[in-house]
C-alpha cells in the first residue's frame, strides 16, 4: 500500500467528479433499487445512488467515516464487512472501492474483496469497480468469468496521478464462465494503454430491478469495543448487590486426593497444562515446570485377506514435559526435556466387520 494510504488507514475516496461522470454511464431505474457500497467511506457514492434513483445501502469499518456516511445512505452499518449478512443476490448496482496492498494471509485485498460481494448483484447488475490500473490484468480472468460487457478506464488528470486509479464496468453474468480466448482478450485489454474516463452523451447501461427491500437481509454479527465499553459500564453487572451476590464469599479449599496420585495422573495433569508454571524445588534445584500433549500416530502392517486390505493407523498422544532450571548458578536457565516412550504399542481391538478400535 502507498504511504499516504496508510496514513489514511487504506482510505482511497472516490473523487467526486469521477461520480458525476459515472453517472451519466447508466440510465434511471424505473422502479428503483440497491447500490450497494461495501467499503462506504464518507459515503460519496451515494450521489451515485441518488443519480440513478437508487437507495445506497453500504458498510463501513471506520466509527468516524461511518457517522459521516449514516448522513447520506439510505442504510448503512458501522461493520466489519466480512461480519455482514445480506441477502445474495439483492443490488442493482455493486460500487467497491477496495482497500489496495497487501492481505497478511498472502495475496491482495481487491480480488478477495471482489469475488467476495460480487454475488450481492443481481444478474445483470451493475459492477462498478475501482481500482489501481496496475492491479486490473490481475483481475481480469476472474471478472471476465463473471461480468460481460466489460470496460477499462483510467481516472482523468489531476486524479490519475494522486494513486493511479481506474474504473472497471461489467455487468454480471447469469452463469460464471468463459473461453482461454476471451479471458485473454479482456486481459490484453486490461493491460493496454487505458481509455480515460469521460461522460457519454447518452446511457450505456439500463440498470435491473432489485428484490423488494422488505424481504432482504442486512444486518451485522460485529460490535465495536469502543461502543461496548459504555454499555457495560451501564449494565446490571456493576450493580453493588449483582456483584455481592456473584462474588465468592469463602475461599476454595484445596482438594486432596483420597489415593497417592501415581505416575499416570501426573502425567495427565502435565499434558492438560493443569501444573504449568508449577515450580518443583529438590535438594540442589529449583525447577519450572510446563507440559503439553503431542499427537503421535502410527502405521501398522496391513491386514490383507482374500478380497481386500486393511490398512492400520493408530493415534495416540505422548507427554512432553519441559523443565528450566531456576537454581542460581552455571545451570540457571537450562532447559530440560523430559519425554516419555509407551512400553508397549498401543493395542487394537478387531471387530468381526473388519473395522478396528484403537487403545492407547
Amino acid at each position: 500500500m502507498h504511504i499516504r494510504g496508510h496514513a489514511k488507514a487504506g482510505f482511497y475516496p472516490t473523487p467526486p467528479r469521477i461520480l458525476h461522470i459515472l453517472a451519466s454511464f447508466a440510465q434511471p431505474a424505473p422502479s428503483g433499487g440497491i447500490l450497494f457500497d461495501p467499503c462506504a467511506g464518507e459515503g460519496a457514492s451515494a450521489a451515485l445512488a441518488r443519480a440513478w434513483n437508487l437507495c445506497a445501502w453500504g458498510i463501513e469499518l471506520h466509527a468516524g467515516r461511518a457517522a459521516i456516511a449514516k448522513r447520506h445512505f439510505d442504510r448503512l452499518l458501522h461493520s466489519d464487512a466480512f461480519a455482514v449478512t445480506i441477502t445474495r443476490p439483492s443490488a442493482s448496482v455493486l460500487f467497491l472501492n477496495p482497500p489496495y496492498g497487501e492481505l497478511l494471509i498472502g495475496g491482495r485485498q481487491e480480488p478477495r474483496w471482489l469475488s467476495f460481494f460480487s454475488s450481492v448483484l443481481v444478474t445483470r447488475g451493475l459492477l462498478i469497480l475501482v481500482v489501481q490500473t496496475a492491479t486490473m490484468p490481475d483481475l481480469a480472468p476472474w471478472l471476465a468469468q463473471h461480468y460481460r460487457s466489460l470496460a477499462f478506464y483510467r481516472f482523468p488528470e489531476p486524479e490519475y496521478r494522486e494513486f493511479g486509479q481506474g474504473v472497471v464496468i461489467g455487468i454480471k453474468r447469469s452463469n460464471a464462465g468463459a473461453s482461454e480466448n476471451h479471458i485473454e482478450e479482456v486481459r490484453q485489454a486490461a493491460a493496454g494503454d487505458l481509455p480515460i474516463l469521460a461522460p457519454v452523451p447518452a446511457p450505456l447501461f439500463e440498470l435491473p430491478d432489485s428484490l423488494p427491500q422488505s424481504t432482504l437481509t442486512f444486518t451485522t454479527s460485529w460490535f465495536d469495543p469502543d461502543q461496548l465499553c459504555p454499555t457495560i459500564e451501564r449494565s446490571i453487572w456493576t450493580h453493588p448487590r449483582a456483584k455481592a451476590l456473584l462474588s465468592l464469599q469463602q475461599p476454595i479449599a484445596r482438594a486432596r486426593p483420597l489415593l497417592p496420585v501415581q505416575t499416570g495422573h501426573l502425567a495427565q495433569l502435565l499434558m492438560a497444562g493443569m501444573l504449568n508454571n508449577t515450580v518443583v524445588e529438590t535438594d540442589s534445584h529449583r525447577y519450572l515446570i510446563k507440559g503439553a500433549a503431542i499427537k503421535c500416530s502410527e502405521v501398522r502392517p496391513p491386514i490383507v485377506t482374500d478380497d481386500k486390505e486393511i490398512i492400520r493407523t493408530v493415534e495416540y498422544f505422548r507427554p512432553r514435559i519441559l523443565a528450566w532450571d531456576l537454581q542460581e548458578g552455571e545451570t540457571f536457565g537450562r532447559l530440560l526435556e523430559v519425554t516419555f516412550s509407551p512400553a508397549s504399542p498401543p493395542q487394537e481391538d478387531q471387530t468381526d466387520d473388519g473395522t478396528e478400535t484403537n487403545r492407547t
